[in-house]
């Protein structure tokens, strides 16, 4: 059963956002890829279901695949700089005009006059199209890999959203679904699933791979886990944690589960339990959720 809460509980501090930019990346963490490969790779895995499962409205939907898909691109090409841009609809297949729509921006570096720049393409994992620009009204980007530093001069801002219509969010957090399955057996079988060993697919190119980090391994676990247990509340937190016996800042990124009462909690993927638990001894404070 399905119900229809509020908003789900977040942190102290962390305020749900309906417009803006979580931030982009440095310069040194982007690394451009072939357009033509790209596009190609996400056209076939997007059109297979045995990959992208069938469209459920509410518990498996727009925003599911763009999560996917642009896990997958940090997985296959890394280091390839890649967004989510949430917002109206405006000139998509299949999709009505003014229905709010997830789908996938990325950054690709050209070369005009002897001066690199970049420039962005538009796909839609749900209908496995590409677009064309000016194809969404846009009031969130979620950016790709995310930093835990609120200090928008380390940000870099790429174009089109470099806009006061697009602000920087020192803080924020992303609830796209309003539905959830919040039966306690389905929320149980989430925590199994995070406690057993191998249960989500290691992305085939991460070993020894220098540009594959904790952030694309934290959101690689949220996308696949939103598969495999879908509607049921799982999100993922950036940001730094403090060690409570050294007092050293690091930066952090965890999954965060919630409860049938509403409580959330932070889920350490490599510790396989709560980042909480006294035995990982440290704080951790989110700058960027997403849900």
């Amino acid at each position: 059963m399905t119900d229809t809460p509020p908003p789900l509980t977040m942190p102290n501090g962390i305020i749900l956002v309906d417009q803006g930019h979580t931030g982009n990346i440095l310069e040194k963490d982007r690394r451009s890829h072939s357009p033509e490969a790209v596009l190609k790779v996400l056209k076939e895995r997007t059109s297979n279901r045995e990959i992208y499962p069938e469209y459920k409205k509410s518990i498996w939907d727009c925003e599911d695949f763009a999560f996917l898909a642009a896990s997958e691109v940090r997985c296959f090409f890394p280091g390839q700089p890649v967004g989510i841009l949430v917002g109206e609809a405006v000139n998509i297949p299949k999709i009505k005009a003014g229905e709010i729509h997830a789908i996938n921006v990325l950054w690709f570096e050209k070369d005009e006059g002897g001066r690199k720049t970049w420039y962005s393409e538009y796909f839609d994992a749900t209908t496995s199209s590409r677009l064309e620009p000016g194809c969404i009204k846009t009031e969130m980007i979620i950016a790709l890999p995310i930093l835990a530093s609120q200090d928008e001069a380390l940000h870099t801002r790429i174009e089109p959203f470099n806009d006061n219509n697009h602000p920087f969010l020192p803080t924020a957090a992303f609830e796209l679904d309003t539905e959830y399955n919040m039966d306690k057996n389905e929320m149980d079988k989430v925590i199994q699933t995070l406690q057993k060993k191998n249960s989500i697919e290691r992305c085939p190119k991460s070993m020894n791979n220098p540009w594959w980090t904790p952030n694309d391994k934290a959101f690689w676990w949220f996308s696949h886990i939103r598969k495999i247990h879908m509607g049921v509340p799982v999100g993922v937190a950036f940001g730094f944690a403090v060690d409570r016996q050294s007092h050293e800042k690091f930066e952090y990124c965890s999954l965060v589960v919630w409860d049938r009462d509403d409580n959330c909690r932070y889920w350490d993927i490599d510790a396989r339990d709560y980042s909480d638990s006294d035995r990982l001894q440290f704080d951790f404070t989110p700058r960027i959720i997403i849900v």
